[in-house]
């Protein structure tokens, strides 16, 4: 093993994993999220405040040790600190608003509706820093806006 070796180690690492477990995990990424809205629509129609920081509660119960024992280098500076804890509080807000709207409206219209965060990013990316968006990132936006207008009508 020679420096070859270790370039194409690094390459393969970097390479996007294909096989079933990345479906797989995606797949099971969907169903806690769903099931998580419909704990959230149906915690909210009691208490959506309690309901919000128990949900952030039990997120970090389970965030902290991992990203604890992850290998990952941890630098943890004022600026990273703040800019943390913002996207923490602005999370906690939509999962209030999210609650909020459940208890008040259709859960399945506002189910979708919520659905439209990656495809708000994709947007913001592309306004603010100027990011081109792919083929298939404009695809994908244009599907998501036509279904939630077909389920909208």
């Amino acid at each position: 093993g020679g420096a070859g070796d270790a370039g194409n180690q690094s390459a393969s690492a970097e390479a996007p994993r294909s096989g079933a477990g990345p479906i797989a995990l995606a797949l099971v990424a969907a169903v806690v999220f769903g099931a998580s809205l419909v704990f959230l629509s149906s915690g909210s129609d009691e208490a959506p405040l309690m309901t919000t920081v128990v949900m952030r509660a039990t997120a970090c119960l389970v965030a902290i040790p991992v990203v604890l024992l992850g290998r990952a280098p941890r630098r943890f500076d004022h600026r990273g600190s703040v800019l943390i804890l913002s996207i923490g509080t602005l999370d906690a807000g939509a999962y209030l608003a999210f609650g909020w709207a459940s208890s008040t409206a259709q859960l399945s219209m506002v189910s979708v509706l919520s659905a439209l965060y990656p495809v708000v990013t994709a947007v913001l990316a592309f306004i603010v820093h100027g990011e081109r968006l792919s083929r298939s990132q404009v695809c994908g936006v244009a599907l998501t806006l036509g279904g939630v207008l077909a389920i909208a009508s």
